[in-house]
This record gives structure tokens, C-alpha cells and sequence, in this order.
């Protein structure tokens, strides 16, 4: 009887501490760790683009000309050859005088436009509202979309195959 009574006491004692030990575990695999906290994000190639059947591929680097900023970059993976395919200049709104920051973006090759996201905002796990801006290659111009929409309202933009048309949700 008197064991018992040691046992339950131990017991009373132990067990809300072993639930502790378990949460301070560096080692402990957590839904928080893998959510939230971006430990298991991989952010080398996170922003990386492959186009035309591997031939080619863009990724953002930092721009020399504006510290802070980031241009898009070409790559041909035969030659190596590297080619600032969007730079961060050609980002620059006509009301502004910085580079929009680049959060996401989609390169049209094909098409010659590139949608860049900026401004986002958390939506349950993940950044998906927020502005889009499009940027044709040929004609040099950056045109936002939405119109007169509250800053961070869009998301989910899209391009036609022909470059012609774009879908957004609001």
C-alpha cells in the first residue's frame, strides 16, 4: 500500500513534466516547425523558373544597380550563358522611384510578359493576396493590374497562352 501511494505521488509529479521535455526538443519534428516557421523552406531555388523544355531558366539575384532590389536573370543551360532578362530598373512604377519588390513572379517567355507579385499578404499558411504588376518585354512596360483595387486584394494571377488576357480573383 505504502509503494503505491510513493508510485502516485512520482506519477502526479513526472508526468506534466514529460510533455515539457517533449516541446523544448530541438530534435522534434512539429507541425509549428514545418508551418511556420520556415525551417524546411528551400530557399536557393524557391525562385526558380525553368522555360522552354530545359533549355533555359531565370532566377532572381540581387541588382547591382539598387541595393535591396532583385532582377530577374536568364540562364541557358547548354552555354551557361547568364542574361539579366528583367532588371530591377525596368520595375520601377512611373510614381515611384524604387523597384517593386519581387515576392513571387511568372515568366511568359513565349509571350514575352512576366508577372511579378508584390506587396502580399498572409492568407492562412501561405502569402497569396497582394498586387500584380505586368511587365511586357518588348514594349519596356509595367502596367499594375486591378485597376483602382485596395492595395493587396489580388490573387491568383494568370496569363493566357496567347499574352493577351489575364485572370485575377479579388
Amino acid at each position: 500500500m505504502q509503494l503505491s501511494k510513493i508510485s502516485l505521488f512520482l506519477l502526479w509529479f513526472i508526468i506534466p513534466y514529460a510533455g515539457h521535455a517533449q516541446e523544448s526538443d530541438p530534435t522534434m519534428l512539429t507541425l509549428e516547425r514545418i508551418y511556420t516557421l520556415e525551417e524546411f523552406e528551400a530557399d536557393d531555388i524557391k525562385d526558380l523558373r525553368w522555360i522552354e523544355d530545359g533549355t533555359f531558366y531565370s532566377r532572381l539575384e540581387d541588382s547591382k544597380d539598387y541595393p535591396g532590389a532583385k532582377d530577374i536573370v536568364l540562364y541557358n543551360t547548354d552555354t551557361g550563358k547568364r542574361n539579366i532578362f528583367v532588371s530591377a530598373e525596368d520595375l520601377i512604377p512611373e510614381e515611384c522611384e524604387d523597384p517593386l519588390t519581387i515576392d513571387n513572379y511568372e515568366l511568359y517567355y513565349n509571350a514575352g510578359n512576366v508577372i511579378v507579385f508584390t506587396n502580399s499578404k498572409r492568407v492562412w499558411r501561405k502569402n497569396t493576396r497582394g498586387d500584380y504588376w505586368i511587365y511586357n518585354i518588348e514594349s519596356n512596360k509595367l502596367k499594375k493590374l486591378g485597376g483602382d483595387a485596395q492595395p493587396s486584394t489580388l490573387m491568383f494571377a494568370t496569363l493566357s497562352p496567347s499574352g493577351e488576357n489575364v485572370a485575377y480573383v479579388v
